[in-house]
């Protein structure tokens, strides 16, 4: 089963979860920003490589084996309370195909999945946004 209600923040260009509150965004100070964005749903079961969780801080979809940085805690790490075991897809070379979008990210500073074809690329943990090391995951969208 896949929950939607995910955004992609215009400003910083993570993903965060828009079903609560909408956090706050490195690049405004203000709530994340999801103007033109799509409706992105992820599974729990499925994809290529799990241990992805939402903060419950920040409303961010990040890797929990490397913690990360919250924005809204300071210079803690993520929270892991009340998330599922989100699992995400890789490209593996191939295109998005049709409701599928690729060019999502890891951040090797905030753990975060970004959206690294969009101009606002804000890290939390300062500067921007590092895809080393990262995979091309893809995501459903509507």
């Amino acid at each position: 089963m896949a929950q939607d209600n995910w955004r992609w923040c215009k400003d910083c260009s993570v993903l965060f979860y828009a079903g609560t509150t909408k956090g706050r965004c490195p690049g405004t100070g203000e709530p994340h920003n999801f103007e033109g964005s799509g409706n992105y749903s992820l599974v729990q079961s499925g994809g290529d490589q799990e241990n992805w969780r939402w903060c419950k801080n920040c409303q961010v979809l990040h890797f929990e084996p490397s913690k990360g940085h919250c924005l809204i805690t300071g210079d803690s790490d993520h929270s892991l309370e009340g998330s599922g075991n989100y699992h995400l897809t890789v490209t593996k070379g191939s295109t998005a195909t049709t409701g599928t979008q690729s060019g999502w990210k890891w951040c090797k500073k905030c753990t975060g999945l970004w959206f690294s074809p969009a101009g606002g690329n804000r890290c939390s943990f300062g500067g921007k946004h590092v895809e080393e090391g990262s995979g091309d995951y893809v995501l459903n969208v509507s």
